[in-house]
């Protein structure tokens, strides 16, 4: 089964893909998250943590290498603590076209050792300086 997500606007979070234990994502396409700060949200969650996140523990244990796989998002913009936070061995997937203006260093996050991940292509994520 495939999933699409697309022109999704949303306040404090973004979308996060998951899988725990044995479960299995695969073959989500992602097209338009904007991510926007909450000015009634006292810090440090003002921004929202994430765009996009794939893995995390929020529903059981990490997920095992391969089980989240062949995620293709575009077009991301989001100014809170992440653009695309990475926290399990994703593979095959493929981040494209996002604008960041979050206070990360990068648009991309890895909470795991990159090398865990599996021929994840990320093209033209910008970070944005914003004053």
């Amino acid at each position: 089964e495939q999933i699409f997500i697309t022109n999704c606007q949303t306040n404090y979070t973004g979308v996060a893909i998951r899988a725990s234990d044995n479960a299995s994502i695969h073959h989500v396409y992602i097209n338009g998250i904007i991510t926007k700060a909450r000015p009634d949200t006292p810090a440090p969650y003002g921004g929202s943590p994430y765009t996009l996140l794939v893995g995390g523990k929020g529903y059981g244990q990490t997920s095992m290498p391969g089980k989240i796989n062949n995620i293709y998002a575009t077009n991301l913009w989001g100014d809170g603590k992440s653009l695309i936070l990475v926290e399990s061995p994703a593979a095959n997937c493929q981040f494209i076209n996002g604008i960041y203006t979050g206070s990360a260093p990068e648009a991309i996050t890895y909470t795991i050792s990159k090398s865990e991940t599996r021929n994840l292509i990320e093209v033209n994520l910008i970070k944005v300086k914003t004053d």
